[in-house]
């Protein structure tokens, strides 16, 4: 390594010191947690080169927080910029539009209801910086955390039913279907997913890989689907630093979930499950327990009216299995009058 290289703040030679981030932040109708984010962004040691909004909200809320926010972006030397998809709501084009518009060397993908610590894009750079092997970054939201005795009880809920549970130090993927997250993480640590409030990635995958735009409005799960096609193409390249910590209030106020949020909790699972070549016996049954855990946890655990909730969990259920056959061919068109109802009018 050439010792003339610029050393970090450990005394270790950068091994990539000239990379430039980018901040791509998607947006629905969030006027006061966008304004925190972006307050979050504005306090960072070092700062990014360019924060692009892409905005799919329907009134002028997330306008008025991109014209407040402008002059004190452009005072501390960071472009803030605004977009728009110009499509009907969609998780999956708008960071697609982001990656696109965005100039730096690296794009961190964050949900509009995040916080970073002051240090987070220092740390998060730093990572890319001293490894050549790295492809994608993600930082640790379940810092300071300390959970309860019932918050583990229900964990042991989540990993009986394969579904998505938390585990000491791995963020694994089981079976194409389970994610694993970690409670603990000492280290820097090799990762087989990558959350979608915190995703970062080299420029050069994103000119290979895109967001699957069949996941239209909330796309329940195409961080998953993006992150496991980089991590079967370039194993071990993907990234969890405990370092660049960030607070995922989301996470915090517990789920809630929409009727057309719970509908595509039971929608993009089977449909991921079928893309991703997991349709053997095996993994079948193990996928409809989940789908059966699935069921439970939406009827029962989650916040707001119970009955209500098993009333959604049970239609979307019964919804998903009227169009397995569509699913099995990668077909989501059924889901036009629900997620783009204007078409209709």
């Amino acid at each position: 390594m050439n010792s003339s290289s610029p050393k970090n703040e450990d005394g270790s030679h950068s091994i990539r010191p000239h990379l430039d981030l980018s901040i791509v932040i998607a947006t629905y109708e969030r006027q006061a947690e966008l304004e925190d984010c972006l307050n979050s962004i504005l306090r960072q040691l070092e700062p990014p080169k360019e924060v692009l909004i892409v905005d799919d909200s329907k009134t002028a809320r997330v306008r008025i927080v991109y014209s407040n926010k402008y002059s004190d972006f452009e005072t501390a030397g960071v472009a803030l910029r605004y977009r728009r998809t110009g499509r009907a709501p969609s998780l999956t084009v708008a960071r697609n539009l982001g990656a696109r518009e965005s100039i730096g060397d690296v794009v961190l993908f964050l949900d509009d209801d995040v916080l970073l610590d002051e240090d987070f894009v220092r740390e998060l750079m730093d990572t890319y910086r001293q490894r050549s092997d790295v492809k994608g970054v993600q930082g640790w939201w379940l810092h300071g955390f300390k959970p309860s005795w019932s918050f583990l009880l229900q964990n042991l809920f989540y990993k009986a039913f394969w579904l998505f549970s938390y585990s000491k130090w791995t963020c694994d993927v089981l079976c194409r279907f389970a994610q694993t997250y970690p409670l603990e993480l000492a280290e820097d640590t090799i990762c087989h997913w990558m959350s979608g409030c915190n995703q970062s990635y080299l420029r050069s995958i994103l000119m290979e890989f895109k967001f699957d735009e069949n996941m239209r409005g909330y796309a329940f799960g195409e961080d998953l689907d993006f992150s496991v096609q980089v991590d079967q193409k370039y194993p071990l390249s993907l990234i969890i630093t405990p370092r660049a910590r960030i607070t995922h209030r989301a996470w915090q106020a517990g789920p809630n979930l929409s009727q057309e949020q719970t509908l595509m909790q039971f929608v993009y699972p089977r449909y991921l499950f079928y893309k991703f070549g997991s349709d053997d016996r095996k993994n079948q049954t193990l996928f409809s327990w989940s789908e059966l855990g699935r069921l439970l946890l939406l009827a029962l655990m989650v916040g707001g009216n119970r009955l209500a909730n098993l009333r959604n969990a049970m239609a979307s259920f019964i919804f998903c299995r009227r169009h397995l056959k569509d699913l099995r061919k990668q077909k989501l068109d059924f889901l036009d009058r629900i997620l783009d109802p204007d078409k209709f009018t």
